[in-house]
This record gives structure tokens, C-alpha cells and sequence, in this order.
């Protein structure tokens, strides 16, 4: 017999593959062509936003949408909190991902964009929390980054659970949150999301280990602009992130790398060349898809800014 986990890696691998072609966003026809050993069962629901595989008796995926009637949201540690379906908290689907909860079974997360109507997807994710009396769960959104090797995302997964053994009558957080709190960017989705779009490299220098890349605003967050939003973004290693936010590089409309003249005019080592003024008047790696592509107008707004503090 199948078992749920063969599933679950299968759903990772396949999606892996599309990553590994630079597609990040699917429409629904393709998620729910999803198939295994010959059958075809879909990576979401026709109808429901939680998507449970018969027989199996766990969620494989969550999905929120533009028209969803549901409050989904994330609190202040970046955790999606996702509503159960309707109120009943014994109905299958919400039992099916409270078993996701007590047994630690990962799933996917799927959003719908803004500005389309296709889906981008978090995975893997996992259940911390159920609350019957909220008609809610917790998600944890790992901030890894995008690996594309099912197994090596299991691992993760594995060694993070396994940071304290539990009853699933008797589960306790308090000690699982705090260890992976101090590893969880506030906004960590965002950053996934930006990440993903960009195939896990910087966009200057191509730099291409998740560890040391960041999503770097192009309106700052604190800005009534500043949305989290993958065309407000750009993946980023930890130097050119900084370097940007101090307007030492710009990006302009063209989506053209401005190096500051101070630095240009600067004769220094290799990494002065090599880091920065190699890049001057270079384009900057970009995602596949327009709709995840930095906005020009925030990108305008920012190189003016850029060109004052040159």
C-alpha cells in the first residue's frame, strides 16, 4: 500500500523539476493534473483549500485565494495562520490536517497571485499549532530556501522535528518555536517568495547559496509602498543587499546596475573590481515571469534616490 509520505515526496520532486526549468507559478489545471503511479490525484482540491489525498488521512496542501472567504494571515513571527474549513472542526479535511499536526507531516502551501490567477507555492511547510476554538492552524514557513532535492528537504524537515520527541495528545511548542525563532526572518515568506522567483540566486552576481541570500525591498517595508510582494523585491547575496540599501549599487528602470561613482573612482583590491565595478552597466538577472519582475515604477522611485546619494 502507498504510503502518505511516498506522496508527499513525489508532490516535491515534481515540483522540483518545474523549479529546476525556471517555473515558479502554476495554474490550477496544472497542479490538479498531478499524478502518482498512473493515478491522477492533484496537488490542490477542485472545490476546498485544504487538499487531502484518499485514503490517506492527511493534508498534502493548502491553497489561499484572491475570491477565499477566510481571514488567512501571518502573525508577528511570520507564521500563516489558515483557516479550517468552515466551523466544525470534525469535519474530514480539518481532522486530515490536524493529523498533519500531531503526526509532524509536511504539506505545500498555495497562493494565489494578486495580479493573476495562477498559484506561487512554499514548500515544505508544517503544522505547529491546531486551535478548535479559532477554527485555525499555524504554519511554519522554513526559511531555507528553496532545495531541490526531495530527500534533502525530508532531511530538513527531519532534523527540525526531531528536536523534541512528543506525544501527539501532549504537544508543546514553546520549546520547538523558540529553537527555530532565532532562524526565522520576520518575513519569511517574502523572502521565500523572492528567493524562488529568482531561481535562489543574487541578481547582481549570481551568487547561488540560499544560506547567504536575502530579499532586499525596493520600497522599503516601512514605506506605505513598501508591500511584500515578490515585484517589490530582488534576491540578493548579503553584500549587494548591503550595498543597495546604502546606494552604493543602483537599479534602474532598465533593470541596469549603477555602481556609486565614489566607488568607481575608488582604486582598491580584487573585490572592489570584482564584486562591484565588473557589474557596472550590467543587467540584472531576472525572474522568467513578468508578473514576479521588479516593478519599474518602484525601481524609478529608488534610483532617484540612488542618484542623490551619488
Amino acid at each position: 500500500m502507498t504510503s502518505h509520505d511516498e506522496i508527499v515526496n513525489a508532490a516535491f520532486s515534481w515540483l522540483n523539476e518545474h523549479f529546476k526549468k525556471g517555473q515558479t507559478l502554476f495554474n490550477r489545471d496544472e497542479l490538479l493534473d498531478f499524478s502518482f503511479q498512473g493515478k491522477r490525484l492533484g496537488l490542490v482540491d477542485r472545490q476546498k483549500g485544504i487538499h487531502v489525498i484518499s485514503g490517506s488521512g492527511f493534508a498534502i496542501s493548502i491553497t489561499t485565494t484572491n475570491a477565499g472567504n477566510y481571514n488567512d494571515r501571518f502573525n508577528d513571527s511570520g507564521q500563516l495562520l489558515y483557516h479550517y474549513q468552515g466551523t466544525d472542526p470534525n469535519l474530514k479535511s480539518n481532522i486530515a490536517l490536524k493529523n498533519n499536526y500531531k503526526k509532524n507531516i509536511p504539506l505545500i502551501y498555495f497562493r494565489q497571485i494578486q495580479s493573476d490567477r495562477r498559484y506561487e507555492c512554499i514548500y515544505p511547510v508544517l503544522v505547529v499549532n491546531a486551535d478548535d476554538l479559532k477554527c485555525e492552524v499555524t504554519i511554519d514557513l522554513f526559511d531555507y530556501g528553496i532545495n531541490t532535492n526531495a530527500e534533502s528537504q525530508m532531511e530538513t524537515l527531519s532534523n527540525v522535528m526531531a528536536f523534541e520527541e512528543k506525544e501527539p495528545s501532549l504537544i508543546d511548542n514553546r520549546s520547538y518555536s523558540e529553537s527555530i525563532r532565532l532562524n526565522r526572518n520576520h518575513q519569511a515568506f517574502f523572502r521565500k517568495r523572492v528567493l524562488t522567483a529568482y531561481s535562489n540566486k543574487c541578481s547582481i552576481c549570481k551568487f547561488a547559496h540560499p544560506e547567504l541570500l536575502q530579499a532586499g525591498h525596493i520600497i522599503p517595508d516601512r514605506d506605505s509602498k513598501g508591500v511584500a510582494e515578490v515585484y517589490n523585491g530582488i534576491s540578493l547575496c548579503s553584500i549587494h543587499h548591503l550595498a543597495f540599501d546604502r546606494n552604493f549599487i543602483g537599479i534602474d528602470p532598465n533593470y541596469d546596475i549603477n555602481v556609486n561613482k565614489k566607488l568607481l573612482d575608488e582604486i582598491d583590491g580584487p573585490m572592489l573590481q570584482h564584486g562591484f565595478k565588473d557589474f557596472h552597466h550590467k543587467k540584472i538577472f531576472l525572474p522568467t515571469e513578468d508578473v514576479l519582475k521588479p516593478n519599474k515604477a518602484f525601481l524609478e522611485k529608488r534610483f532617484e534616490e540612488f542618484k542623490s546619494a551619488s
